[in-house]
This record gives structure tokens, sequence and C-alpha cells, in this order.
């Protein structure tokens, strides 16, 4: 292959990857920024009496027919948001204790699957978020 026609075929591969904003090596797909949840730090709850209830229901169902995810159940501690079925956000507190290498981050997004679920809206325009037991955020790429 000459030099001219190596260049060529560089210059067009950037020139791809500038366009799409993407390089093809990563297989990651970055959600865009206004299509997910961004805060870091668990909020305050302003309605405690309705997440305790949204929290104990969505445990039960957890442990009652989603087996699969093996004592999940447990570690969620609170269910807070508002939500439809036109969609809306969740922020799920949990007692993993985070951290950028836990294996609880593989865990994060089968709970925003199991909420999808046992929420059952219907267009998946919802945001969901796990936080870690400190209130740390650990997946807010969630859609329900």
């Amino acid at each position: 292959m000459s030099h001219t026609v190596r260049l060529l075929a560089a210059a067009t591969l950037l020139a791809s990857a500038a366009l799409t904003g993407t390089t093809g090596c990563s297989p990651q797909v970055v959600p865009e920024p206004d299509r997910v949840i961004t805060l870091r730090h668990l909020p305050a709850d302003d309605h405690p009496e309705r997440t305790r209830k949204r929290t104990l229901d969505f445990r039960t169902y957890l442990a009652n027919t989603r087996p699969d995810y093996g004592g999940v159940a447990d570690h969620v501690v609170a269910v807070q948001g508002d939500w439809d079925a036109d969609g809306g956000r969740v922020l799920i507190a949990t007692d993993y204790p985070g951290g950028p290498s836990r294996p609880e981050k593989s865990v994060a997004p089968r709970i925003t699957e199991a909420f999808a679920t046992w929420a059952r809206t219907d267009h998946r325009t919802g945001l969901a978020a796990v936080y870690d037991r400190s209130g740390e955020l650990l997946y807010a790429g969630g859609r329900f």
C-alpha cells in the first residue's frame, strides 16, 4: 500500500470518528447527559412514608418473584422518586459498600432492570440510579 493511500485511509478513519463521535475501539455506550441521572449523592427523601412502602413492595417483589437475583433484595434499603406509567425518576439506595472495583457495580444494573419490570412502565423513558451505603452513586444508566 502506498504512503498516499495509507494517509488517505487514516484521514478517512479520523473524519469518520469525528463525525460519529466514536473511535470504533470502545464497546461502551455513553448515555447522553440529559438522559442519565447525574446526582452523585443521594438527596434527602421528601416523602419518607411513601419511600418506606415502595421499598417494602420492591424488596418483596425481588425476594418472591426474582430468585435469580439471589439476595439482592436484602441490600435495597430505599426506593425513592417519582414515576408513573410514562416514566419518571427513581433513586435506589443500597447497603453495598461501593467503590470503583467492587462487585456490587455489576449488580446495580440488574437492580434497575428488576425495577423496570416491577414498575411496569410503558415507554422506558424513566431514569434510574443506584447508590451505595454512603449515598455515593454506583450506577446511573438505568431505564424503566
